[in-house]
């Protein structure tokens, strides 16, 4: 998915630089809330770019270079890739070591995930079949994580 927001390449225009962090932020937080291992190429998190080149592996020049000092000037989104980070780490829901199966979980009424549409209903699977789009959502019922216990220990810090 490929979207310049009015101008193509560099722009000073503060309303399409924010457009763009937002976008870049969005996209950052589906890959860390989403199931599954999180690639995050180097430099990503600090604005690198590749000037377009989407097949840069062969370049040893500025094209495949990551630009520090370019870098400065996304401290912000350094930080929010850290808090996403922390927050995946936080919430072993979202690091699931097997597949949902949206039955309930044992002793609960409530399934390991369920899918609603926007008014806050079941989704079923005619409305899965359907050509008409719509919003929904899913929510995950964190007492599904498959936890891992290797016992007990303290964490003293200053």
């Amino acid at each position: 998915m490929s979207e310049n927001y009015g101008v193509e390449g560099p722009t000073d225009d503060p309303e399409i630089l924010a457009i763009r962090e937002r976008q870049c932020r969005n996209f950052l937080a589906t890959l860390f809330l989403s199931q599954g291992c999180v690639f995050l190429l180097s430099g990503d998190e600090a604005g690198r770019t590749q000037g377009g080149n989407n097949n840069a592996y062969c370049q040893d020049n500025e094209i495949s270079w990551i630009d520090w000092k370019r870098s400065e000037r996304f401290a912000g989104r350094r930080e929010f890739v850290r808090r996403l980070g922390e927050f995946r780490r936080r919430h072993s829901v979202l690091r699931r070591r097997q597949f949902f199966s949206g039955q309930p979980i044992h002793g609960e009424e409530f399934s390991d995930m369920a899918w609603f549409s926007a008014a806050g209903e079941s989704i079923d699977q005619a409305q899965w079949n359907s050509d008409i789009p719509g919003m929904f959502s899913v929510v995950i019922n964190r007492n599904s994580a498959n936890h891992r216990h290797n016992g007990w220990r303290a964490n003293e810090s200053d």
